[in-house]
């Protein structure tokens, strides 16, 4: 029989044995940065509220993906960025978080998710500076360069853009597409119940690169679905391949891919469940 040292030690050998067999956790470690003062911002500052916040990989990468997510009416991006409750900005009541930075960390992707302040808390899906010609290049440009300055570490520089739009955000999105600037670089558009309008454009834009991936997701019954609908005839002209159905096949999109596909869940829930496997598709490891 062993004695009680010898029980201690072997136990001990066995925690480590079963520690060391566990699967190990893919996801890797993030930061997030709350970036103001941007001159290249779509809008103005409002006092109290980021411009932008930016979630990345805590270990810096030469070339990133970047997934610049645009919001609809009566927006704020500290609201969409938390899990919790919280004010738009100081002295405001707090409102229900929407857990993007939760949804982008779920994807387990090496993208970087930018969240920008468009009409604060408006009304309003206008696309505001971006209209100008390059403007969405150079804010892009402006936060990489922000972000290397707040981590004092060498600039990364961007390798592709992913547009993700909720639903009047399409309205800049159009705006990017036609005055961005930044051509191959801009790789994929993710309509989020955002396609009230647009249809053509985004379907032109799909069909110049044979890698430009279009997804629309639509809520049944509304708006979106009817213009989705229309839409496809033109979509199975424009690529050989194009992915139609319920959310379910999300799983078989791939790079490249159109895909007008039918989901459930209220207008403002959208998001949230589907951007991990949206991102997971795009980006796979």
């Amino acid at each position: 029989m062993f004695g009680p040292e010898a029980g201690r030690v072997l136990g001990l050998v066995a925690l480590v044995a079963l520690i060391w067999t566990c699967p190990q956790s893919t996801r890797a470690e993030t930061v997030v940065l709350r970036l103001d003062g941007l001159t290249s911002a779509p809008f103005a500052p409002v006092e109290g509220a980021p411009q932008v916040i930016v979630q990345r990989p805590s270990e810096p990468s030469e070339r990133v993906d970047v997934v610049l997510y645009l919001h609809g009416y009566e927006g704020c991006i500290e609201v969409l960025a938390s899990r919790e409750p919280r004010p738009c900005r100081a002295g405001m009541l707090p409102l229900a978080g929407w857990d993007l930075l939760g949804a982008h960390r779920e994807s387990e992707t090496t993208t970087w998710f930018v969240l920008v302040q468009l009409a604060f808390m408006e009304r309003s899906g206008r696309p505001g500076t971006f209209m100008r010609e390059g403007q969405a290049a150079r804010f892009i440009e402006e936060v990489l360069a922000r972000v290397a300055q707040e981590r004092r570490e060498a600039r990364s520089t961007l390798r592709s853009l992913t547009l993700a739009a909720h639903s009047a955000a399409f309205e800049t999105t159009i705006a990017v597409l036609r005055y961005g600037g930044l051509g191959a670089r801009l790789t994929g558009v993710l309509l989020l119940d955002a396609m009230y309008s647009g249809g053509p454009v985004f379907l032109r834009w799909a069909r110049d690169g044979a890698t430009n991936t279009l997804v629309a997701l639509a809520t049944p019954g509304g708006t979106t679905a009817a213009r989705a609908q229309a839409l496809r005839p033109s979509a199975e002209r424009a690529r050989s391949r194009v992915i139609f159905g319920d959310g379910r096949r999300i799983a078989d999109i791939t790079p490249g891919s159109i895909a007008l596909l039918t989901v459930r869940g209220p207008h403002r829930d959208v998001p949230r469940p589907y951007l991990p496997e949206l991102l997971r598709r795009l980006f796979p490891r």
